[in-house]
């Protein structure tokens, strides 16, 4: 008997170490053999081989449901950039604080998490990682290092809005954890089997002076769900593939 109990002991350990192990495999990022180009449409040759994944998880705010708000997104790389479509359906567009630092996060908008080398770990007011968050006009907002809003010049987006669909198509330059600025950084040359840091999420407005849902990619544990903006750590990891 205790034989039996030690052998399905080990199987049952066994089992979850697989589990564990499987979980922990990150995503594939396919390349892309073809020229994109940046016009908000998802009509090149490339988007069309690559698959959608959901912006399925209300990060803040209280529950709503597809009339709402529902969001995919696609991902693409070459040797010089990473490519974002996503298409975001939102009832309610409204973009009201027209100074881009004045409350960016309450406005409706995309926002891009990106860790370079999938180190996980702080990065509020440093460049382990970065927030682009993606306003109407196309510019891209992150806090620095002293904690102040600034303008990244890293993305280059195009937004097309349909009715109550916006098309945004993103190509970004990838910075390591020593960036300073655009002068004097060298972005980082991808290349297959590179492993990246990734998340996305929707600032969500509809009526308020203050954005009221934030709908992100990953599930986050906890009761922090805006943790993304801070650590790194609960990024999804992805693979760089050819």
């Amino acid at each position: 008997m205790k034989k039996f109990l030690f052998l399905f002991y080990i199987l049952i350990t066994f089992s979850l170490i697989q589990v564990s192990c499987k979980k922990a495999e990150p995503k594939i990022i396919h390349f892309s053999e073809h020229f994109i180009y940046i016009n908000g449409f998802e009509d090149d040759i490339s988007w069309k081989n690559a698959t959608w994944e959901p912006i399925p998880y209300n990060w803040l705010g209280d529950k709503t449901d597809s009339s709402d708000f529902t969001g995919k997104y696609k991902l693409l790389w070459d040797e010089k950039y990473l490519y974002v479509l996503a298409k975001i359906v939102d009832d309610n567009l409204l973009d009201t604080h027209f100074d881009d630092f004045d409350s960016y996060k309450d406005d409706d908008g995309l926002v891009i998490y990106i860790d370079e080398d999938a180190s996980g770990g702080d990065h509020q007011y440093n460049h382990q990682a970065f927030a682009y968050h993606l306003n109407f006009n196309s510019k891209t907002v992150d806090l620095g290092t002293d904690s102040l809003p600034h303008y990244y010049e890293h993305c280059f987006t195009s937004i097309r809005q349909d009715n109550d669909t916006l098309m945004y198509e993103v190509v970004i330059r990838l910075f390591d954890k020593t960036y300073q600025n655009d002068t004097l950084s060298k972005q980082v040359n991808l290349f297959d089997g590179k492993k990246i840091g990734f998340a996305i999420a929707y600032n969500d407005n509809d009526v308020s002076d203050n954005r009221e849902n934030l709908f992100g990619s990953v599930d986050i544990e906890g009761d922090d769900k805006e943790i993304a903006e801070v650590n790194s750590d609960v990024f999804e990891k992805y693979i760089l593939k050819k």
